[in-house]
């Protein structure tokens, strides 16, 4: 699956953010039933379990699922590949996604 596919022109997400996902060993995990695209990074350590995903809204404000918010929401899972909802944040630019995950992984 792939954002692409799974969601369209109305989600299209600039290539430098799917470049940049990619070369960082990011897959895109985005998939109809979702609200928005995603990708997922495994934690290396377990059996494909992710150490995170990120969801990427629409990149105009008007258009996004959730409201004019943030465009970036990451989840956060813990060793055991369960979602830690306490780890969740939101980001309006991915400068600030990538510092974060950068940190994070």
């Amino acid at each position: 699956m792939s954002h692409d596919t799974e969601f369209g022109s109305e989600y299209a997400i600039e290539a430098p953010i799917v470049e940049w996902f990619t070369a960082n060993g990011w897959d895109d995990s985005s998939w109809h039933n979702n609200i928005c695209p995603s990708f997922t990074k495994e934690n290396p350590g377990t059996r494909g379990d992710p150490v995170a995903e990120v969801f990427v809204d629409a990149l105009d404000p008007e258009e996004r699922e959730c409201g004019p918010g943030p465009r970036f929401i990451i989840h956060a899972f813990d060793e055991d590949g369960e979602r830690n909802e306490d780890g969740d944040v939101e980001f309006h630019t991915f400068a600030e996604v990538k510092a974060h995950l950068e940190a994070l992984t």
